[in-house]
């Protein structure tokens, strides 16, 4: 009897095995010069991640360095972040007026502050304030010298200044491996410093943003094997002017590093009382005699105070507001500021000014009129109250 073979469709089982399908990758599959852009976006479908940024100026003297840290929810478009500017011993006072701005009496602006920030809100606490301050965006409309708050809020990140506001628009021109993710070389497009330094920090030249010989600065990303932004540097020596009270420095970076992504969700409840920017934070001109002070706004806006009850820690006390006529320079207005507030201070009661820091010591603080305006102006007069108040050493 002969065998015969009999042939029918396979069993799934007995089936060859397809080849599986790979799926492209988000980042690294796409074109070269998208590739950053992309980074940016996986980073923000990530959630949340922790951040570290250092702007850092290097001069043989030392180095000046701006340091934020904190928490970004992109999801949720907010975040928190500490703010420090350290200097070395024997910086320029023009450059911590720079980076600082001025305050009544004291010469430099307050070193540290925190913030809070949402989508609403803004909330600023400097140094060692006990309360902290909302700003909405109401009063950015309204309140001159608002720009430093409203540089908090980014675009690609919830905290504004950050460097992944300049990698967004950035072009890759190069690439390598490293440890399952990439490390790009890059130029990142000039016009970016706009969103990555505050606008007051006018030591970097505005002019040098639209210069026709200086379009892109070099720019080094790493990312991840998922895509995410870990780290990315931007050299911005090139565009120091050499005119400038930064003129000392030889090199100008900004470093950002990310980390601990979806377990970094930031805490947003203020953790001190919280007062309105819209009825605390007004020009010294307009503050009432007897009236207690704060000094750091979050605006580094010399003539802008924040009003609060005398029973607290203030940082000074006004006791006199005087009208007066200016004089021929500057010079001649202040002597008049000084006569006016010696000869209210006689009048005052001694409550207003027995708690001044440096018995016997008054501050004066006056604007020149605008143009076209009156030809008065008001010469604010105050004590300040607070020993480490004072900031001109």
């Amino acid at each position: 009897m002969s065998l015969t073979g009999c042939t029918g469709d396979e069993s799934p089982s007995s089936a060859s095995p397809k080849p599986a399908m790979r799926t492209a990758h988000p980042v690294f599959s796409q074109k070269l010069d998208r590739q950053l852009f992309l980074a940016v976006r996986e980073t923000q479908k990530a959630g949340n991640a922790s951040f570290v940024q250092k702007l850092t100026f290097v001069s043989k003297k030392g180095d000046v360095q701006q340091k934020m840290s904190g928490e970004l929810d992109f999801a949720g478009g907010r975040g928190r972040t500490t703010m420090t500017w350290s200097f070395p011993a024997g910086t320029r006072g023009s450059v911590r007026r720079n980076v600082l701005g001025t305050t009544p009496g004291r010469g430099y602006g307050e070193p540290v502050g925190r913030y809070l920030v949402d989508r609403q809100d803004i909330h600023y606490r400097g140094g060692d304030a006990g309360y902290w301050l909302r700003y909405t965006d109401a009063d950015s409309d309204s309140t001159p010298g608002d720009g430093p708050v409203d540089h908090m809020r980014g675009t690609e990140s919830p905290i504004g200044g950050s460097l992944l506001e300049g990698v967004t628009g950035s072009t890759a021109t190069a690439q390598r491996a490293a440890d399952g993710g990439r490390t790009y070389q890059g130029e990142m497009p000039l016009s970016a410093l706009w969103h990555i330094l505050p606008p007051d920090l006018n030591g970097l030249s505005r002019e040098t943003y639209t210069s026709p010989q200086l379009k892109t600065l070099p720019l080094t990303v790493t990312v991840d094997r998922s895509g995410r932004v870990t780290h990315a540097r931007a050299d911005l020596t090139r565009t120091i002017r050499k005119d400038s009270s930064f003129s000392g420095f030889t090199s100008v970076t900004m470093d950002l590093s990310l980390t601990r992504y979806g377990t970094s969700k930031p805490a947003m409840t203020p953790d001190a009382p919280v007062r309105l920017a819209s009825s605390s934070v007004a020009d010294i001109a307009k503050i009432a005699p007897g009236a207690c002070i704060d000094f750091a706004t979050g605006r580094r806006e010399g003539r802008l105070v924040v009003t609060v009850p005398c029973a607290s820690r203030h940082d000074g006390r006004v006791f006199a507001q005087a009208d007066l006529t200016p004089g021929k320079d500057d010079t001649a207005t202040n002597e008049r500021a000084d006569v006016a507030c010696r000869r209210a201070r006689k009048l005052v009661p001694q409550s207003w000014i027995s708690d001044a820091n440096e018995p016997g010591t008054y501050w004066r603080w006056w604007t020149k009129p605008e143009s076209g305006t009156d030809s008065t102006l008001v010469a604010t007069c105050y004590v300040i109250t607070r020993p480490d108040a004072d900031r001109r050493r």
